[in-house]
């Protein structure tokens, strides 16, 4: 579920910048100047950037593996029987 997430903000900053080209077919835009084309593209990098970082911390959580208690947690329970007095 998280890739199909991951994937659909990649092909909306690709669209992004066709859309800023004038690359998608039967859409036209206004004509993007060099500024806004540079500004685009580092938006899009920095997106990027943001994505890269939090799939290679996904993936050195996953290496690690579980942290902290790893068994049963709680009181233990006695192994003495319970004696009942009359």
């Amino acid at each position: 579920m998280e890739e199909l997430g991951l994937s659909h903000i990649i092909n909306a900053e690709g669209e992004k910048i066709q859309f800023a080209l004038g690359t998608i077919p039967g859409v036209t835009a206004p004509p993007a100047t060099i500024e806004d084309i540079l500004a685009i593209n580092e938006s899009v990098g920095d997106v990027l950037s943001n994505i890269t970082q939090y799939q290679m911390f996904l993936n050195s959580s996953v290496m690690q593996g579980p942290t902290g208690a790893t068994g049963p947690t709680g009181a233990q329970g006695s192994n003495r029987t319970h004696r009942t007095y009359r």
